[in-house]
């Protein structure tokens, strides 16, 4: 059996494609994460429903069976008041561990655990103790990377791949190899999320008809701790107020407040959605999303006057992502012919997505290396 840990909205991202690929009943999931639970979404449903299983968190142990429960009533309280404990929500999501190496060891044998993948933003704690155990019976760890890697400069650190003996990448884009701590632990694959596949099947599960419309539709990419998203949300008002467009925005989907106060749990769209249905996306961040934005034809526009590390960015220099690099420029933007370059366009999709127009091998890839592993 495989095992899957679960953490934030991000390994449903990136976890579940491959879950789906390899066989749904040869997988088995487990929560890590104590304030927040995916059981419900519609992706993990159905590859629950195909035979994989879930655990709605880690076994617990008996001595911290008390502080869990009080936990789990806190989280009854309106978000209101759940809104104002964020210096609870980071101790408990980076420090608190309510198993035992005991408990999870006899977790890992008795469901004859042969490797076990979590994604890279998953906390380091959690990941070392699951690696110390695997050591012990055989079991290969393998480390996902979360995201396209867009910023330019952040580079793979060997923190990052210290426990794992595998790591996923999707590009190529970070120059990894340099810091592999041992030859061939770095595996480039490409990426089952952002495939024409997986778009299909996204829309499949999350189909939303929409009103027909003459106006431009726009979508805004937000992150709620970021310095700028005043200005952000102030614009999503003032872009709203104009006759000619229609306006909708999402949250960055990275919360670690408990789910049902979650700021992108509120919105209309899924991420994936909103690219859909938008004609032009704007944002102040770099971001994986772009790349499948680029890859739907959409317009892209950054907002390089609210966030002057942009210009640090791997997308920076491809004249298909606009820069307003001043506010009045946003209209200017907007209706500005679209660029068709279908060269500089797949040069970019490339650059980010490693045999993205071959999705045959990138599925080969994940299929072969698990069953090796098996």
């Amino acid at each position: 059996m495989h095992l899957f840990l679960f953490d934030l909205y991000i390994s449903i991202d990136n976890l579940v494609p491959i879950i789906k690929t390899i066989n749904p009943k040869k997988t088995i999931i487990c929560n890590i994460n104590p304030i927040q639970n995916y059981k419900k979404n519609r992706l993990v449903n159905d590859i629950i429903d195909k035979g994989s299983i879930y655990h709605d968190y880690l076994p617990l142990e008996f001595s911290k069976l008390i502080p869990f429960i009080i936990l789990k009533l806190i989280l009854f309280l309106p978000c209101k008041i759940l809104g104002k404990l964020n210096f609870i929500w980071r101790y408990v999501y980076k420090s608190c561990f309510f198993s035992s190496e005991k408990k999870i060891e006899k977790l890992l044998i008795l469901n004859k655990i042969k490797t076990i993948t979590f994604e890279e933003s998953a906390p380091s704690m959690i990941a070392s103790i699951f690696y110390k155990i695997a050591k012990k019976h055989n079991i290969k760890v393998i480390n996902m990377s979360s995201g396209l890697r867009t910023i330019k400069g952040r580079k793979l650190s060997k923190d990052k791949l210290k426990y794992c003996d595998y790591y996923i990448a999707q590009n190529k884009a970070r120059g990894e190899k340099k810091n592999e701590i041992k030859f061939g632990q770095i595996k480039y694959f490409g990426s089952l999320r952002y495939s024409d596949i997986w778009f299909k099947n996204l829309k499949f599960f999350y189909s939303k008809k929409a009103k027909k419309t003459r106006k431009t539709k726009i979508a805004l990419l937000k992150k709620f701790s970021s310095t700028e998203r005043h200005h952000v949300n102030k614009l999503v008002e003032i872009l709203s107020s104009n006759k000619d467009y229609l306006v909708k925005s999402r949250e960055k989907p990275r919360d670690i407040n408990p789910l049902k106060c979650a700021k992108f749990n509120n919105d209309e769209f899924t991420t994936s959605q909103l690219i859909d249905w938008c004609d032009v996306i704007i944002t102040a961040r770099s971001s994986s999303v772009l790349v499948e934005a680029a890859i739907k034809n959409k317009k892209i526009i950054l907002l390089e006057y609210l966030n002057s590390t942009l210009h640090t960015s791997g997308i920076y220099k491809y004249r298909l992502i606009l820069k307003a690099k001043k506010f009045s420029e946003i209209d200017y933007l907007i209706k500005k012919k679209q660029n068709n370059d279908i060269h500089e366009k797949r040069k970019f999709i490339n650059k980010y997505l490693i045999d993205y127009f071959n999705y045959q091998k990138v599925k080969k890839n994940y299929v072969n290396f698990y069953k090796i592993n098996s």
